[in-house]
């Protein structure tokens, strides 16, 4: 696996093909999952192979936003099949990273430890302090696809996302879940003030 030739092919290919108005789902956000995804997988005790295939389904779990903005985890899983095997990759390690980009489909829980790490990476910001933050960007990206809400709505829909929502290793139930029980916290004092 030449994961650092994958790194630079895909970096180029969102930086060149994304859509500016993609303010959560930028590359800003495909290179913060690849680095809580390694730290994860390190602290989880995995080998230096799968810390290499759980890197690459980061990096490619949102390459799907370069063709359309629905069924974007169906095209990332497309784009890695056709492209992975160029960087070395055998069909085995492609499959498995394809079943951890289909895990980020809200829908689909995670079968194996692989996909619990990359799921908890991918919303790892749910139990951090920068939710807010980052959570904001969200809400100006969906406007801008023409997903309209009140703050009201927004505020119900991240609660019922950080109700619903859970991790799944050791780390971040240990290291994220309190935080994201002080956010949905602080997001039902709120909603009970409208």
């Amino acid at each position: 696996m030449n994961y650092f030739e994958a790194h630079r092919y895909i970096v180029n290919r969102l930086e060149g093909e994304l859509s500016d108005d993609l303010v959560y789902h930028g590359l800003h956000h495909t290179l913060d999952v690849i680095a809580t995804t390694e730290l994860i997988a390190k602290i989880e005790g995995m080998s230096f192979q799968e810390i290499t295939i759980a890197k690459t389904a980061a990096l490619y779990h949102d390459t799907g936003f370069i063709f359309e903005y629905e069924n974007n985890e169906r095209l990332a899983i497309e784009l890695a099949q056709e492209t992975l095997p160029e960087f070395g990759y055998t069909d085995s390690e492609i499959e498995i990273i394809s079943g951890m980009i289909e895990a980020t489909i809200s829908h689909i829980k995670p079968r194996n430890h692989l996909e619990k790490i990359m799921v908890d990476a991918d919303f790892d910001y749910f139990g951090r302090e920068d939710f807010e933050a980052i959570a904001g960007t969200l809400y100006i990206e969906l406007i801008k696809h023409g997903i309209e809400y009140s703050a009201k709505q927004w505020d119900e829909v991240q609660m019922l996302f950080l109700q619903k929502h859970s991790y799944y290793t050791n780390f971040s139930i240990a290291n994220r879940l309190p935080i994201k029980q002080k956010s949905l916290s602080k997001l039902i004092k709120r909603l009970s003030k409208y």
